[in-house]
Formats: structure tokens, sequence, C-alpha cells
């Protein structure tokens, strides 16, 4: 077991160097080398996205639909002559139902006529056809109380009452009116002619009416089966939607009666989400450009200090936004240029993605801040400030990156179009934000760093020189100019002329000190807009609360007990996403969905199938032909199918065979199957009609016959037993049918379509495949069992969470709300806070004191980035559409509840654990430890962090408790400086006195070498030493001989 741990250990230390010397590759390619290549990466990396981005603005269209070759053997036309396939591009679009709910009886009334699929042939000049009673021949019954007759047999809730009723008619097939009242004019007055039976039909008594639905047939034959897009004719569709709102909104409720006054009609049009967001994108526009500005103005803000102008950085901050956007544009580009349809949908990713880019610039900036404000920063090159500030940034925004890049790589895989249109944009965009940080963000800092060493407040401000340079050692900047002014008068001689520049230009710079100091407004207003102090005083403040273990403890209880609401949240979601749609809130028409959901949903999951088959040839015996047997074998497949899901028999086999053509003596409600087609062939038919649109047959052509297969699922099953391999066993049987010409045809409204089981089903795989790939990468990059199993814990507890709530607050899972969330913001932000604590923090605290320490060092990146998030989104609310309101809806979620289990409940864990956070690196040591009662605050020196018993080191140097002796011995005979003076320089001692051989650096002067001592670990109760002193001491004292000390300016300031 030890060999095979021993391995793995190795195994993680190559992976992590190789991974630290990418980044440090990273940082030398973009902020190495002369002052004239960061602006050769600023300008390369601007090129890039012009020349992608800017040519696709020009040829910016939809996605037509796709090709024919694309498409399943199950609804490729036979030829192109196939009627069936050209409905989709010649016909107008037409209504396929209307649901109406009314207050004419204590139930309500609800009535679909899609189900009926009552259709007449306005050639025959039919004004009102006969049906002969098959009971009785001799009594003939008028065709609308045929209709009448069928309407209980396809509600699932029989009995229900028939009027009112709002029948419909195409521009070339009227429909027989379904009456109350014997008038035959529609809503305007006109006659039901030829031409006034357009578009939308006629209506009929709506006196009662209080919401109604409007369905159209607009979809088509895709890759998918039952595809949905955009009709050419939607235009159309929308322009008479809105002439019938007028209409009634004109209407007085005197002559419609109750309720008409209040009246909302609502056009499903059966598209992708796509379409939806689509019809809202031109309204929400300028709310978007509004959210990008707020998104800005957080970045400038929370970066901007006028009281320390050095220390701003919000036009940096604002640099970096533009580059994450230009990545976005790139990757808009390459994708466009691949033939990867931009849907509206691609629209809401793109804009998540925009507020993950702005996470990593916030990291950067805050690391390179710290670096900055480092005492021997000034000492330092400018690329060396920013190559150490994006090497510590480095690994976190490459970990939440890869992140986010795998949850939408795993998106990727759908078969839906929407989503995975959306995900190839997200995949081709996350490197390239990635590489915008390096590339185009780290260059900016290399030159705002020479700027600010210059006295230069902020990279593209007017120059103003800073209040107060920082002090060298202890004294004052006029003592440290005259210093040097003296050392330039000697080294020329003593020249007049040298001296007396000099002097005129410390007397400037202190006029110029003293009228800024003079200017009390001035201090006023920058004190006043110390956004960046005073949030970094707030963190300080609340990293200070982890310290308790009351509070650690209460924290996790109510976490507990909000995990068990979610829970409860996650029922209420299974149970209410077949029927969630978007309506706006307190309307009628969430009254109607209401009574919808009531009379039409059904306790069992509901599949229906729907086939039409082309049979040639006007007279074909039926009764003798192999297609016959054909459609019986396909339909005893399919009910054998599903019989056998689950071991589960089906509580309902509904078979409802439709014969849409004009003469109806042979056709009743009541036929089955092969009845209804036997009748439908033997008769010698000239037009038949789809769902209310026309389709015409010339003399060698038969019906167009469309079979329906209706399986209803029992109560006691959940939703997931339908899962995609059952669909996609469906399909393949479809497809292995001998039956040519057979299309599947778009599920009803009153159904649970097979996009929305694998939607459901898709959202569940993927939040369990994201959660382990996660978990994962946690182990591997923050190198810490324990701390990564506290990690695991939280992104449960988030999957949970957002579910839970989604649920509570009935957000349905759509295209929209997958996305966000399959790419949660609190995953990013629990990697970034673990990886902070292994890795950034002083390596020699533990517990509540580590966490305090990490809080105050992301802390500031991570809530200047949920802000950010939080303001850019606020205006989407605004809008009139429920479909932004529920992406404003999904970030609130996912923000409260990725931030409070990364900035509060992982803290508090991670505290009442007492995590060290020092990963496989330390193994041996804390294994061979046997001191469990050890004072952390026994450690006073870097040498200490090595566990006594260890024993001999394997490369024959002295046991690490002589080394430790010999370094104490070196700490008594260190002279420490005065208070204030820069770094604490000691007196260096002969590393050859303590036996061990040092390493050659910056600080190696006459054979030693000088490195920083940290203050000794203190209790979690005490307060820490803010004096940091400075020694010679070994660096090479690792457990195993190769792992160096923390370097000292990793500790934060």
């Amino acid at each position: 077991m030890c060999n095979v741990f021993r391995t793995i250990l190795k195994g993680w230390q190559w992976a992590h160097q190789k991974f630290d010397d990418f980044i440090q590759d990273l940082c030398k390619r973009a902020a190495g080398g002369t002052t004239k290549l960061p602006l050769l990466w600023i300008l390369l990396w601007v090129a890039l996205s012009v020349g992608l981005f800017v040519p696709n603005i020009f040829t910016w269209e939809e996605s037509a639909n796709p090709d024919v070759d694309w498409l399943p053997p199950s609804v490729r036309p036979m030829d192109e002559e196939n009627e069936y396939f050209r409905l989709w591009d010649s016909e107008p679009i037409r209504p396929s139902s209307v649901i109406v709910v009314n207050r004419s009886s204590t139930t309500g009334t609800v009535l679909t006529l899609e189900s009926l699929g009552v259709i007449s042939n306005i050639d025959s000049n039919v004004t009102g056809l006969q049906y002969a009673d098959p009971d009785d021949s001799t009594v003939f019954k008028n065709y609308t109380d045929v209709c009448f007759q069928a309407a209980p047999s396809v509600c699932y809730k029989t009995g229900l009452p028939t009027f009112p009723a709002l029948p419909f008619a195409t521009s070339d097939a009227a429909l027989v009116a379904l009456l109350n009242d014997a008038t035959n004019l529609n809503i305007w007055g006109q006659a039901p002619t030829a031409d006034t039976l357009g578009l939308g039909g006629v209506l009929f008594n709506i006196s009662s009416a209080e919401a109604a639905k409007i369905d159209y047939f607009v979809v088509g034959p895709t890759a998918d089966r039952p595809d949905q897009y955009k009709s050419d004719r939607l235009d159309d569709a929308l322009a008479w939607e809105q002439k019938m709102v007028d209409t009634f909104k004109d209407t007085s409720r005197e002559e419609w009666g109750e309720g008409g006054g209040d009246l909302e009609i609502y056009c499903n049009f059966f598209r992708q989400t796509n379409d939806e967001v689509n019809t809202s994108i031109s309204s929400v526009s300028p709310f978007i450009f509004i959210s990008m500005g707020s998104l800005a103005f957080v970045c400038f803000l929370g970066h901007l200090s006028v009281e320390s102008p050095e220390d701003s950085v919000g036009t940096i901050a604002i640099l970096g936004l533009l580059g994450t956007s230009m990545a976005i544009f790139t990757s808009i580009g390459i994708c466009r240029l691949a033939g990867v349809p931009f849907g509206p949908v691609t629209y809401v990713t793109l804009y998540v993605l925009l507020g993950f880019g702005v996470d990593d610039v916030f990291t950067v900036l805050s690391e390179y801040t710290r670096e900055a404000r480092k005492a021997d920063a000034h000492e330092k090159s400018d690329r060396e400030v920013v190559m150490k500030a994006v090497r510590n940034a480095g690994p976190a925004i490459l970990v939440t990156s890869l992140i986010n890049w795998i949850l939408f790589a795993l998106s990727a895989l759908s078969t839906l179009p929407a989503i995975r249109d959306m995900c190839f944009y997200a995949v081709t965009a996350i490197p390239l934000q990635f590489l915008s940080q390096f590339f185009f963000l780290a260059p900016w800092l290399v030159l705002h760093s020479g700027s600010r060493k210059r006295g230069n407040c902020e990279l593209c401000w007017r120059p103003c020189r800073r209040r107060q340079l920082e002090p060298v050692a202890g004294k004052k900047v006029e003592d440290r100019e005259a210093e040097g002014g003296e050392g330039d008068q000697m080294e020329a001689g003593g020249g007049d002329h040298r001296e007396s520049r000099l002097s005129n230009q410390m007397d400037m710079k202190g006029r110029q000190m003293s009228r800024l100091k003079s200017k009390k407004s001035f201090k006023a207003i920058g004190e006043s807009i110390r956004a960046e102090r005073f949030i970094a005083r707030m963190v300080n403040l609340y990293a200070h609360v982890f310290t308790k273990t009351w509070f650690n403890v209460l924290v996790v209880c109510i976490f507990v007990a909000g995990w068990v609401g979610s829970a409860i949240g996650v029922t209420k979601l299974r149970e209410a996403f077949p029927t969630t749609s978007f309506f706006t809130e307190d309307s009628s028409l969430d009254r109607y969905e209401v009574q919808y959901k009531r009379y039409f949903s059904t306790t069992s999951d509901t599949v229906k199938v729907s086939v039409g088959l082309r049979e040639s040839g006007a007279s074909l015996n039926w009764e003798n032909s192999a297609e016959r047997e054909d459609v019986l074998a396909l339909e005893t497949s399919l009910e054998n199918l599903f019989s056998d899901l689950e071991e589960q028999k089906i509580v309902s086999w509904l078979r409802d065979f439709k014969i849409l053509y004009a003469d109806l003596v042979t056709s009743r409600p009541s036929l089955s199957f092969s009845d209804g087609l036997r009748a439908t062939l033997s008769s010698n038919a000239t037009f038949a009609a789809l769902y209310g649109s026309s389709l015409k047959f010339s003399s060698t052509t038969g019906p167009l016959a469309i079979s329906s297969f209706t399986f209803q699922l029992p109560k006691d099953l959940p939703t997931q037993r339908i899962l995609r391999s059952d669909v996609q066993e469906m399909y393949k049987t479809i497809d292995d049918s001998p039956i040519r010409g057979l299309t599947l045809v778009a599920h009803g409204p009153l159904t649970f379509s097979f996009q929305d089981i694998e939607v459901v089903q898709l959202f569940y795989d993927n939040l369990w495949e994201g959660f382990l790939a996660i978990s994962i990468l946690c182990l591997v990059f923050v190198g810490d069992i324990s701390t990564s199993l506290l990690v695991a814990v939280n992104l449960a507890g988030i999957v949970l969470g957002t579910v839970g709530f989604m649920g509570w607050y009935k957000i349905p899972i759509m295209a929209t709300s997958y996305v966000f969330v399959c790419t949660m913001m609190g995953f990013p932000a629990l990697v970034t806070f673990a990886y902070t604590f292994s890795h950034l923090v002083d390596p020699r605290l533990r517990g509540a004191k580590r966490v305090e320490q990490t809080v105050q060092v992301c802390g500031v990146a991570v809530f200047l980035a949920v802000l950010s998030n939080t303001v850019a989104v606020i205006p989407l609310r605004l809008t009139d559409s429920r479909i932004w309101h529920t992406v404003f809806q999904l970030i609130l979620i996912l923000t409260c509840v990725g931030l409070g289990h990364a900035m509060l409940l992982l803290p508090s864990l991670l505290a009442l654990f007492r995590v060290d956070g020092r990963g496989f690196a330390n193994w041996k040591t804390r294994r061979g430890s046997t001191k469990a009662g050890e004072k952390l605050d026994a450690l006073n020196d870097p040498a200490a962090e090595m566990e006594e018993g260890n024993g001999e080191r394997g490369d024959g140097e002295e046991p690490l408790k002589v080394q430790k002796e010999k370094v104490k011995e070196a700490e008594q005979g260190v002279d420490m400086q005065e208070e204030g003076e820069e770094g604490g320089a000691g007196v260096g001692v002969d590393i050859e006195q303590l036996g061990i051989a040092g390493k050659e650096g910056e600080g190696d002067v006459g054979g030693m070498t000088e490195v920083e001592v940290k203050p000794p670990v203190l209790e979690e109760d005490s307060q820490p030493n803010p004096v940091e002193h400075s020694q010679t001491v070994p660096q090479d004292i690792s457990p195993s001989g190769d792992a160096d000390l923390p370097e000292a300016d990793d500790n934060v300031d």
C-alpha cells in the first residue's frame, strides 16, 4: 500500500512540476523580453479578435434549416416531390390547436382542436356535412355533433363541457365551425369565405373566455426527430396574434361577456428555446448594454483608489474586461467560420462567459496589487513583479477555466441543437479567455508597473506624482533623495549646476506635496471612493469570525437545514417541469396555467408517437398489401417496447388513427387503427390536410395517413424511468421499420415531449459527471486529500442547493436554465479558495488561522467578481420578458448558493477540522509525527516545520534535530535593526558553519544565502507578530531533500 501511495505521490509531484513550468513559460513569454514585446502581444491580440469577428458581422444571418442530407432515414423524403416535406416551406403558418379556459362552469372548460383533427374540403363547397349514425343508418347527425362526441375521448378527463370553443381554418381548406349558437360570422363580422378564413381562422362566442392558448404547428423534420425550428412565416403568425389581442382589448365586456376584456392570447410555436429568446432579444438589447456598462463600472470602481493613486488599477481592470471580451469575439469568429449556428440562446452563454473572464481578471489584479505593495517591489524589475503575480494567480485561473471547459464540453455532447451549438461557442471561448490573461492583461500590467515606479497614477490617466513614495530602510524620501544628490554631486566633481538643479527639483516636489495635502476636499473625495481599501477592511473583519468555534458550528447547522429544504425543492422540480412554461407573473395566463395543469397534466407520464404514412395509388387494396403488415408490425413493436419498460405494464394504450381528408362518411371517432387506415385508403379522396394545413394529392397519389401511438406510464413510476436510451431505442425501432416515407410528427402540447425527457436526463447526467470531474481536478491541483474531500462536500451542496431552489422558484429545466446550472459560479470560487488555502498562504499556519489568512488573500477578488456579476444582471429584471426574468433568477440563485458555500461553509469546515492544506508533499511528515498535542507556536523557525522523529536524511546530511539546533544558534547571533527599516536585514552567518549547502540566488552575498524567516506560528487565540525578521538560514532542508521553503514574499501584507 505504501508503494502504491509513494508512486501516486511521485506522479503528483511530477505533474505539479510540469504544471508550474507551464505557468512560468507563459509568464516569461507574456511579460519577458524587451519593452516592445508587451505592446506586440497587445497588438496581435487585438488584430486576431478584429480579423475573426468583424468579417462575420457583414455575413450575420440566422442559421437556415438543415439540409436534407442531415435528416435520419425516418424523416428523409423519398423524392423531391414528397408533399409532406414540401409542406414546411410552401404553406402559410396555421394554428394547430386552440385551448380556452373560461368560467362557464365551476370546473372550467378546456378544449383542444388539435386532438380532433377536423378538416373539411372547401373545394366541394360543403357547408354542413352529415354523418350517418353507425347504430342507425337512417339517423344522420351533423358534423358538429361528431366533433363534440370525439372531444371527451381525447381529453384526459372525460365529461368536460365542450362550450365555448375556438375553431380555426386554413387559407384553402375551411374548418367546419364548432358552434354553440347559430351565427356564422367571425369576430370581425365577416362571413367564413375562402378569403376570410385565412391565417388564424374564425372565432365564435368567446363570451366567458378568460384566457386562450393558440398553438402553431410550424415544426419541420431536422436532424433530431421532434425538431422544432423557426418558420419563415413566423412574422405572419405574430401579426395575426397582435390583431387578435388588439381586437379583444378594444371590445367591451358587455359585448363579449365577463372575462372578455381581460382575454390574453398566448401563441406557442412549438419551437426551440432559441426562438423563444429571439422574440425578446430586440426589447432586451438596451438592457444588455446597460448590464455591460454596469459591469465595467464595477470593475473600475472596485479597483480605484484616489487617496493612494499608486495603488489604483481601475483602468487596468477595464482593459482586462476588454481583453476577455475580445476573446469572446474571437471565439464567435472561429465558430462562425466552422459553420456553427449562432442562436439567440448563445447570447446568454456569452454573457455568462464574460462573467467568468471578469473573475479571472480580478484574481490577477489582486495578486498584482499584493506584489506591488511589498517593501522590496521597488528593487525588482517590472517584469519580475508581474511574473510573480501572474505565477501566483495562474494556477487558480487555470483550474477554474478547466472546470468550466469540462462542464461545457460535457454539455456539447447533447443531441439538442440549441445546447450543442451554445456549448461549442463556450468550449472555444474559455481557452482564449485564459490566454488573454497572459498575452493581453499581463503586458498591460508590465507597462503599469513601470508607470507606477515613475510616480504616475493609472496607466491611461493624467500623470500625477504620488503623494508619498514608499520609505526604504526607515528613511524618508527627502533624505534618500538628498543622499542620492550628494552622491551625484561627488561623482560630478561638485558641480554647482547639478546641485542647483537637484535642489530645484526637490523644492518643486515639496511644493506639489504641500499643495496636494492642503486640498482637504480632494482628500475627502479620495477617502470616500476608496472602494478597494474599504472592501479589504471589511474582508479582514469578516475573516476574523472564522476563529470563533461557535460561529463555525452555527454556519454548518444553517447549511444542513438549507440542504434539507433544497431536497424538498428537488421533489417539486420533478413534479413541475413537464408543464412549466414562460408566462408573465400575475396575469390571466397564470390562471390559465393553473387550469391547464389541472385538466391536462396527467399524474402519469405520457409519451406520444405520431408517424405519417404516404401510400402510392388512390385505390390500394389495403387488406392484401404488404404495407399494412408493416404498419401493424411497427405498432406492435412500439407497444412491446414501452410495455416492457421497467417491467411495468402500460396503464392505458390509446391508439388514435387520424385520417385527414374531405370525405368523412366512413370516418368515426371510434375507429381502430386498422379500420381507419383501411377506410381511408379505400376512399377516392382528392384532398387531405395535416393539422390544419392543406396537402393536395394528384390522381396517382394516396392520402397522408397519421397514426398516433400514445403511451401512459403508471403513476408510481418516476419521470426519469423514460431515459434517453429508451427514446433512442424507439427511434431505432422506427428506423428499422421497412415502411418507406415514414415521418415522425411533432408531439402535441398535451404530451411530454422527448426533448423535455432528454433535457431533464442530460441535466442530471451532466451534474453527476461534472461533480466527479471537478472533484478529481481539485485533488490534483490542490494536492491535499482532506481539503479536496471538504470541497467535494461543498460541490454536492451547491448542486443540491441550486436544483432545490429551482424547484422552489418553479424555474423550468430548459435550455436557458440548463446553461447556468451546468456552469455554476460556485464551482470556480470553491476551487480558487481551496488552491489559495493550500498554496498561497503561510505554510506553517493551520486551522482557523490559516482560514483567516486565506479569506484575506482571495476574499476581495471573489467579492468583487460576485458583485460585478450581480450588478450586471439586475437590469435584466427590468425587462418585460419572462425568459430574461428566469435568467436573472438563475444567476441570482447561483451567485447566492455558490458564494455561500465558497466563502462561508468551506472556511467553517476547514477551521473546524483544523486542516493544514499542505498536500501530498508533507504526507510522510504528518504520518511520522507522534506528538498530537504539539503547540504550533513551538515552530519558531522555518526548519521547525519539519517534524521531529524522522531520523537521518537519505542524502547523508545531518539529522533535522542537529540542523534546528544550529539554526537556533544562528538566530542568537543576529542583530535586529531598528523598527521601520525595510526588510530588517540581519547579520549573515556562514552557511558552511551549519553544515548545509545553500542555494545560489538573489540573496547570495559572500557565500551566504539570505532568505526571510517568517514569523513564528502562533496559537489560534493569539495575535501574529507583524514584524518580519530576516536571517541567513538554509533553504534546502525539506524531508525529501529537494523541497524548498516557501518564499518570504508569499506572505500576505
